[in-house]
């Protein structure tokens, strides 16, 4: 379903400032929340894989990377902003429980849970950061992490279609725990092989062509950088939390 939010969010990047951007993001958010309503009042399931059913949850990482870029990855900003996503998603919670399943059949919910989520991969990264946890094997998985995403599944499925042609005596796991761990570790290693791959002779090709053909500004100033709220976006990449001794 992401193939929809990719084909128009990069257009968004390159056409609006900062502000501009969370506005777009706050909108697919709260357009996606109004279609599982609307959907829901016309007898269909409100929880579908649709994108427009479920575009809040990529909305509300887009407005998280969009926020970390207006506050200048400000730690006190990124608190408040974990702190704002938890009380989303606690009124989101009560709502469905009070009213959302009698009027909107549960829609609530899966806003209440994408704004959960949001809070802690915000909370994660501000920890992780203030407490300077650098490990290679979780570098590792963060550089194949997208091609990682995208294949797993086919990697899941071949596994399921073929091992029952050349091997049936481990392809049936339902209920068997020890074969469940045998189609974990062999389609999963197939996947991190295949995302490996990708990165280094697909990806890593077309990052050094982008930097060639757009290279970023050079030359940051000392300190930490004042809130950007709506201006141009950044040149640096959100490699770090600046000033992570500071924390809330």
């Amino acid at each position: 379903m992401e193939e929809h939010f990719y084909l128009l969010w990069p257009t968004c990047i390159r056409r609006l400032k900062l502000r501009g951007t969370a506005i777009v993001a706050v909108a697919i958010c709260v357009a996606a929340l109004l279609c599982r309503m609307i959907a829901s009042r016309m007898g269909h399931n409100p929880l579908g894989f649709e994108t427009w059913l479920c575009a809040d949850g990529l909305g509300m990482g887009a407005l998280l990377a969009v926020t970390a870029r207006m506050l200048r990855q400000s730690r006190l900003g990124l608190w408040l902003f974990a702190g704002g996503a938890l009380l989303v998603s606690a009124g989101c919670y009560l709502l469905d429980r009070i009213v959302g399943h009698v009027v909107a059949d549960g829609s609530f919910h899966m806003t209440a849970f994408n704004s959960f989520c949001c809070a802690c991969v915000t909370v994660t990264l501000l920890l992780g950061s203030r407490f300077s946890i650098r490990q290679r094997t979780l570098g590792f998985f963060g550089e194949i992490s997208y091609g990682l995403y995208l294949v797993h599944m086919l990697c899941f499925d071949f596994y399921d279609h073929v091992m029952p042609k050349i091997w049936p005596a481990i392809s049936d796991g339902h209920g068997h725990f020890g074969l469940i761990v045998v189609r974990f570790l062999m389609a999963g290693t197939l996947a991190v092989g295949l995302s490996t791959v990708s990165r280094r002779y697909y990806e890593d090709p077309i990052l050094r062509l982008k930097n060639r053909l757009a290279p970023s500004e050079q030359g940051k100033t000392a300190g930490e950088p004042a809130p950007n709220p709506s201006g141009d976006w950044p040149a640096d990449d959100i490699g770090e939390l600046s000033n992570p001794q500071s924390a809330a």
